[in-house]
């Protein structure tokens, strides 16, 4: 497989854009769970209250788990010694922890648009900020990352070519 040097500006520019992609497609689904549901009675009581044990544990489990998850493969990357390893593994580690937000975001959003009760959109607003709160910067990834003071200031200059993409 053909790989592309990528530059630190456009790494960055592309964990951005990815972070704000998954933030507006839960976001988008929030807004047409919120216009299409049936707010006029709370419609499947079984289901509700299934939910209202299922849909909390989710959400912190998928919180804990993201964060527990990612400092695990965090511990991993800072033993590697080439940068575009650790970069290319943080993308990754990253792209699991939005994943694992992102599922009880949907689940808690899917509860409400079949129940119409607003616990379910209170337990996707509770996952939405923490996932705007964990939004990737380089600041970010230097700290994570614990690069050492030459990877930082290859990290800090956005020319450097400090990882690869795969070219399909």
């Amino acid at each position: 497989m053909k790989t592309q040097p990528q530059t630190s500006k456009a790494y960055f520019n592309n964990l951005t854009m990815l972070h704000r992609m998954l933030l507006v497609v839960q976001i988008a689904f929030f807004a047409a769970a919120y216009f299409l549901t049936d707010r006029s009675t709370v419609s499947n009581e079984e289901l509700n209250s299934l939910f209202t044990y299922l849909i909390p544990v989710l959400v912190l489990a998928g919180i804990a788990g993201s964060n527990l998850l990612f400092r695990k493969q965090l511990a991993k990357l800072i033993e590697t010694s080439e940068l575009k390893a650790k970069l290319i593994g943080y993308l990754s580690s990253l792209m699991i922890k939005y994943a694992l937000l992102e599922i009880p975001s949907m689940l808690s959003i899917v509860a409400y648009f079949i129940t119409a009760n607003y616990l379910f959109l209170g337990m996707a607003v509770v996952v939405l900020v923490v996932f705007i709160l964990d939004r990737p910067s380089m600041g970010k990834a230097i700290t994570d990352l614990r690069l050492s003071g030459i990877e930082r200031q290859k990290v800090e200059n956005p020319n450097e070519e400090i990882a690869e993409v795969n070219l399909r």
